[in-house]
């Protein structure tokens, strides 16, 4: 078994757990400058409204993580299907059923 498949396996190797881009910690610094801002903002006018708004952020980032997960499998899929129609070629398809 290979190295990456190994670490995975045991649990050395969680990808949400991984370093981030720098492109992702900037995008993320702003985003949380943007949403304290519009707190700040909305606070002064109705908290009620800032617990919706905290309530659908939740909510979006559930549907976002479900959205990325099934995603991931997707691609892995394809990818795991591309392999197979390679060898398949290589090898003969009555070697890949």
């Amino acid at each position: 078994m290979g190295k990456v498949l190994q670490d995975l396996s045991a649990g050395r190797l969680i990808p949400y757990e991984m370093e981030k881009s720098e492109r992702y910690k900037n995008a993320r610094i702003q985003m949380r400058e943007k949403e304290d801002a519009l707190e700040e903002k909305l606070n002064k006018f109705d908290k009620a409204l800032v617990r919706e708004l905290r309530e659908l952020l939740d909510a979006y980032t559930d549907l976002f993580t479900i959205e990325q997960e099934e995603d991931f499998s997707n691609g892995f899929k394809i990818g795991v299907r591309m392999m197979c129609e390679v060898f398949g070629e290589e090898y003969g398809e009555e070697d890949m059923e």
